[in-house]
């Protein structure tokens, strides 16, 4: 996200997430998608 809301937690506005982020802990692996793939391109912050 670009934008944070006063109380600091960007989590609060999940439709401003962009990205996929893989997880593991262990043999435990899963992946948290916000947004689709934008391959190499890079958005403006």
């Amino acid at each position: 996200t670009k934008f944070f809301p006063k109380s600091a937690r960007w989590w609060e506005i999940q439709e401003e997430m962009l990205g996929i982020v893989n997880h593991q802990q262990g043999e435990k692996k899963w992946t948290n998608q916000y947004s689709e793939s934008k391959g190499t391109k890079l958005d403006e912050t």
